[in-house]
């Protein structure tokens, strides 16, 4: 059997290359892979966050009636998961898991 010289989708081959979990180099054109941006990372975490502070602030002030408290615990949770989520979105952004690759050609 002779191999064609056109490229095909390994996924659709059978074929087991697979790209690596963690991937070091992941252009944001041209390449394999594209990235988001910290911009784009921030402002989702933002967004997120936005809304989770409207629950957690809801939440607290029907627990316990206190505008102070419940305002306190929003803003604190609202900067502790801001944090946590942006480090987890770059983290990800890393991570090849589930991503399909672009061809290396279009026609």
């Amino acid at each position: 059997m002779t191999r064609s010289i056109i490229p095909t989708n390994p996924i659709e081959t059978g074929d087991t290359l697979r790209p690596p979990l963690i991937t070091r180099f992941a252009p944001r054109f041209g390449g394999s892979f594209v990235r988001d941006s910290h911009a784009r990372s921030i402002v989702k975490a933002l967004t997120w966050r936005l809304l989770g502070l409207g629950f957690t602030f809801s939440a607290m002030w029907l627990v316990t009636r206190r505008l102070d408290l419940a305002a306190g615990v929003g803003v604190a949770d609202f900067f502790v998961r801001l944090v946590a989520y942006y480090v987890h979105e770059r983290v990800w952004n890393r991570v090849s898991l589930g991503r399909v690759q672009r061809p290396g050609y279009e026609i």
